[in-house]
């Protein structure tokens, strides 16, 4: 946190290109159990708590402006709750499903605004009608349901084999 957080908190204060910080990308990952990441390994969700608050208050002290949230992606939008009174200023989910579907902000009972980090089709293999689908309606339905917003994962490039491609399968 001191030695590397901080310092580039303070080298980029203030800076309007830089939306802001995600404390980590999908941190139920590292938690243990079945709210987790499926093991008997990894942090229990208080230490991930505390991690979430003791990260985001450094960094608002740093960067009073700055916007600090912490994803959660294995269990989409299941765990949620976790992250409610931690210091945040948004909380960000992520979910693959072909059907586009996530439900409306006022359902999931949280304080700030939601944001649908990531997005995509659940099907493990490239289709450009489900991948298409998913993603139009991923965009409708969270702007339709109250949230902040959805990012939808990835762009990548012509003759990319990712799946999750906003690309279709011949580039275009």
């Amino acid at each position: 946190m001191n030695n590397a957080l901080i310092p580039m908190i303070q080298r980029y204060k203030d800076n309007t290109a830089i939306f802001a910080i995600d404390l980590m990308n999908e941190i139920d990952g590292t938690v243990a159990g079945n709210t987790g990441n499926w093991t008997a390994t990894g942090a229990t969700w208080a230490q991930a708590q505390a991690y979430i608050t003791t990260f985001a208050a450094a960094i608002h002290n740093a960067d009073p402006g700055r916007l600090v949230s912490c994803s959660t992606g294995w269990h989409s939008w299941d765990n949620i709750q976790n992250f409610k009174g931690l210091g945040l200023d948004f909380y960000d989910f992520h979910v693959y499903a072909d059907s586009g579907y996530i439900p409306p902000v006022s359902s999931l009972n949280m304080d700030k605004p939601i944001y649908v980090g990531e997005c995509g089709q659940s099907t493990t293999h490239w289709d450009d009608a489900i991948q298409n689908t998913a993603e139009l309606n991923f965009l409708n339905n969270a702007k339709n349901g109250g949230y902040a917003g959805a990012g939808i994962w990835a762009y990548q490039y012509p003759g990319c084999t990712d799946y999750y491609s906003m690309l279709n399968a011949d580039g275009s």
